[in-house]
């Protein structure tokens, strides 16, 4: 768990969730789920009754290559997308190669470990029009 404040935009608390909310209450527009948690606070920075952000990570991986969910496309039950391979096309020119990749965990904005990918690749990120002079499509 990571805490901010605005009143000290420089500085970040570490906590970790002791009690998880059981069920979401109503309060207003927002429905909130209350949680005990552990706040290393040693300088007594972090005042009683303040408002802060906090941002919990659910779950945590070292190492795990990511991409960004929108340049994985579907068709069917499988999914790919489109690796750019460094040619001799050209300035500014490239291959596009269609790559079946296996996903693991799906965040908000990334999907997280799609196999079949190096770290040192680069994939497409989709457009509305693709430059037929400017890339080459291999399956």
């Amino acid at each position: 768990m990571r805490i901010t404040w605005d009143a000290l935009p420089n500085r970040t608390w570490m906590g970790k969730t002791q009690v998880i909310p059981k069920q979401v209450v109503a309060r207003g527009a927002r429905s909130v789920g209350e949680l005990l948690c552990e706040v290393n606070n040693d300088k007594l920075e972090l005042l009683p009754n303040i408002n802060v952000n906090v941002r919990i990570n659910s779950h945590e991986r070292i190492n795990v290559l990511t991409v960004p969910r929108g340049t994985v496309e579907a068709d069917g039950g499988q999914r790919f997308v489109f690796v750019v391979l460094r040619n001799a096309l050209g300035v500014g020119k490239a291959t596009l190669q269609k790559r079946e990749i296996r996903v693991g965990h799906r965040r908000r904005h990334k999907l997280r470990s799609p196999q079949r990918l190096a770290r040192s690749e680069m994939v497409a990120l989709p457009a509305t029009s693709i430059s037929r002079t400017a890339c080459r499509y291999e399956s």
